[in-house]
């Protein structure tokens, strides 16, 4: 009897800190497994400022579709959600509508939320995130209005645990396939371009989650 208590007492120890979770990257960052919320490649489509002083010009929305999150063990509860993707240029660099275009230009992302919704579940949930830094600078490449790809992307990332996790474990898990909608404010500098549009893209990225008991 004593050697049963002694084995569930340890067992209870590991569960405690968590030696029995179980981490599992859906999407490595590998060829074909770098798109973990599905918005790699798609276009986000910046609407450029007017005269006077930096101003919101509204928001840009861009979406995409991931399957359900596959090879977590039956019994074992979600624990936490975890994914990073790059906001930055196309490969060939971003390029501004119009012409006689700024040197340099600095794309600032003021808020970015998402939310994930599936066939089951139209309503939907936001994934908290956040993101560094917070601008892209871009300088113009011996063609006018087209800006090479910057050294440095904006870095989207989660860790999402807890309730905001419970309430986004169901949609990512089960229901089928899964739309995340991406909304950004942005601004830029300089001003004095109104009706102009630059031309980015959400890049590749991981994803995890860990489960456990």
């Amino acid at each position: 009897m004593k050697k049963i208590f002694g084995v569930l007492a340890v067992a209870a120890l590991l569960a405690s800190c968590s030696a029995l979770d179980q981490k599992i990257n859906y999407a490595d960052g590998s060829a074909g497994k770098d798109d973990p919320i599905g918005l790699k490649g798609k276009a986000v489509t910046v609407s450029l400022l007017g005269g006077g002083a930096a101003t919101l010009q509204g928001v840009t929305t861009s979406s995409g579709t991931f399957a359900d999150i596959a090879g977590i063990p039956g019994g074992v509860a979600l624990k936490t959600w975890g994914f990073t993707i790059s906001l930055t240029t196309p490969t060939g660099g971003a390029t501004m509508s119009g012409s006689n275009c700024p040197s340099n230009l600095t794309v600032t992302v003021n808020s970015l939320t998402l939310k994930v919704t599936d066939p089951t579940n139209t309503a939907g949930q936001f994934a908290p995130v956040t993101f560094a830094p917070s601008s892209l600078t871009l300088t113009e490449t011996a063609t006018d209005c087209v800006y090479a790809v910057p050294a440095t992307p904006v870095v989207i990332s989660a860790e999402i645990t807890g309730s905001n996790l419970t309430s986004l474990a169901n949609i990512i898990t089960t229901g089928g396939t899964n739309t995340v909608t991406a909304t950004l404010d942005t601004t830029s500098a300089p001003t004095g371009f109104s009706d102009r549009t630059l031309s980015l893209q959400f890049g590749s990225g991981t994803g995890f989650v860990i489960a456990g008991i």
